[in-house]
């Protein structure tokens, strides 16, 4: 697989143990050539079928760009940006994303609609067509994260929602009709796609969550009350 996923999430979602779980996945199955960009490296990771070089950024490369140039010439499957946070890293992620890689990372935003928005956003206006249409061929998820705190106080559990890419999300971000891409996700629930609010529904009804905490971290608080209501929840 080569393309972009993104992992969203407001600070201290814990957007990066995901993306190091995602890796570690793929390190227990498959011969990959790994290639970890971070500022700083947050997990070391042990070799068990792929091979690693893991660079953190001031201490092994200077800059996003000359991070980039290395990183092609390394000949890797699969490059891990530790966090897509300006106009500069996202342009490389899109561009290494383009030349057959798997590129993963993280960055800062509360929904799958407003992921895509954002990072076009961050280009000049007479380079935002482009980039739409880099984000409809390249991408391959969005998957936005937030921990909630449980019931009994003790723990936190995350509640997701998955955005996958197909032809119906892609013509959407070429046409930027991203209002559309809510009930793409909702009519696309049985290939693996899924609405936060929906999880938080899932959450509330197997007694992990209260409602009041689901509200907290709700994107449609009217969708999630018209869900909890039918189901006798609030």
């Amino acid at each position: 697989t080569n393309g972009l996923i993104f992992v969203a999430g407001p600070t201290g979602s814990w957007k990066s143990t995901t993306l190091a779980a995602m890796i570690e996945e793929i390190n227990m199955a498959q011969a990959k050539h790994i290639i970890t960009i971070e500022d700083p490296i947050e997990y070391i990771f042990e070799p068990k079928k792929a091979i690693f070089e893991q660079k953190q950024l001031g201490k092994d490369i200077v800059s996003f760009s000359s991070a980039m140039k290395y990183a092609l010439r390394q000949r890797p499957d699969i490059i891990l940006f530790g966090e897509a946070r300006d106009i500069v890293s996202i342009d490389n992620a899109i561009a290494l994303s383009e030349t057959w890689h798997l590129v993963m990372t993280t960055i800062h935003s509360r929904s799958a609609e407003q992921t895509i928005a954002k990072i076009v956003s961050m280009f000049p206006a007479d380079k935002q067509d482009q980039i739409r249409d880099n984000l409809a061929e390249n991408m391959v998820a969005i998957i936005v994260q937030k921990l909630i705190r449980t019931v009994d106080g003790k723990g936190m559990v995350p509640v997701h929602e998955i955005l996958l890419n197909n032809t119906a999300v892609a013509n959407t971000i070429r046409e930027n009709k991203l209002n559309q891409i809510k009930n793409i996700i909702y009519t696309n629930r049985n290939i693996g796609m899924q609405i936060l609010e929906d999880n938080l529904v899932q959450l509330v009804e197997a007694k992990q969550i209260a409602p009041e905490q689901a509200f907290l971290a709700a994107n449609d608080h009217e969708h999630l009350k018209r869900e909890l209501s039918a189901k006798g929840l609030i």
